[in-house]
Parts: C-alpha cells; sequence; structure tokens
C-alpha cells in the first residue's frame, strides 16, 4: 500500500475472499477500518509493535511503521521479510489461522499456534512458542532462538532445514 487508502463510511479496506491480501508498508495511511474477510495481513515492512495476534476472531493491532490501526478479521498474519515486530503480550493463532515469519518476530509472552506456523525468518525473545494443534513448518533460513518451545496436543512439526536451537523443548 504505497498511498493512503482512503475508504467510504469509516472503511477503508473490506476484503471479502479469504485468497485477499492486504500489503502493509512502513508510512502507510488508512483512513478507516480494514476488515480483512479471512485474508492475509502481509506487514512487509518497518519496525513496530504487534498487539492482540489474531485475537478476538483475527484482529490484530500494528503500530511503529504505522500510525496505530486495527485490522480486524484477517485470516493469517504475514511478518514480511523486510519488516521486524515485537509481540506485546501473549498472541494466538487459533485453528484455521496462520502466522508467517519471513522477517523478525520477538515476543516476551507467549505465541500459542493451534492453526499454522511458518517459519523462514527469525522468532526470538524470551517467551514461549506453545506449538498445541495445526502445522508448523520451519523452512529453510529459520532462525529459531526463543526461549521456550512446547510441542503438545495435535501440533505436527516440519523441518525443512537444519534446524538449530539452544533453547528449552
Amino acid at each position: 500500500m504505497a498511498r493512503p487508502a482512503t475508504g467510504v463510511n469509516g472503511v477503508a479496506v473490506k476484503f471479502k475472499v479469504a485468497g485477499d491480501t492486504l500489503a502493509v508498508e512502513a508510512g502507510s495511511v488508512l483512513v478507516g477500518a480494514a476488515y480483512g474477510g479471512d485474508g492475509t495481513l502481509d506487514l512487509a515492512s518497518g519496525t513496530g509493535t504487534l498487539t492482540g495476534l489474531l485475537s478476538a476472531g483475527g484482529d490484530v493491532e500494528v503500530s511503529g511503521p504505522i500510525a496505530a490501526t486495527t485490522f480486524q478479521n484477517f485470516g493469517t498474519v504475514e511478518v514480511g521479510s523486510g519488516a521486524s515486530f515485537t509481540l506485546a503480550g501473549n498472541g494466538a493463532v487459533a485453528a484455521g489461522q496462520g502466522l508467517i515469519v519471513a522477517g523478525t518476530l520477538s515476543a516476551a509472552g507467549t505465541i500459542s499456534v493451534a492453526g499454522s506456523l511458518t517459519l523462514a525468518g527469525t522468532l526470538a525473545g524470551t517467551g514461549t512458542l506453545a506449538l498445541t494443534g495445526g502445522a508448523s513448518t520451519f523452512n529453510t533460513g529459520a532462525n529459531l532462538t526463543i526461549a521456550k518451545v512446547t510441542e503438545s496436543g495435535t501440533a505436527t512439526v516440519t523441518v525443512g532445514t537444519n534446524l538449530a536451537y539452544a533453547g528449552v523443548f
């Protein structure tokens, strides 16, 4: 999104198809709400903070590279290769939702994943990655440095590369 998106009736963007993607770059401006329709929110560049990762039916608040904006009803959040974000508090990826980390995501709290996780970038911090269901894939280039990883329930993990991890698993 290179130019301001100004909507009608307080809505800047409203997707209706899960295959839609909203790419947000540092400096992007939305004038109105952003409704994802279970699509993908691609945080393509910038450094900032995520609050409420996919909570309350796919909502996430993004601040830092853009004015604080709540993106609503997105099914997948992608931290792009040109982006670096810190998760404020805890985050949850429910069944049917996805988290893609191609850049850097740091967490001091817990990231619970019952949906899908794809890691090709860095997942770091003093927090915990709790894999409770769904499928998690660690691709070539993945850098897993978060302090603790737990796996339970129906979670499956696929490692597509040699993955070094020195934390608690």
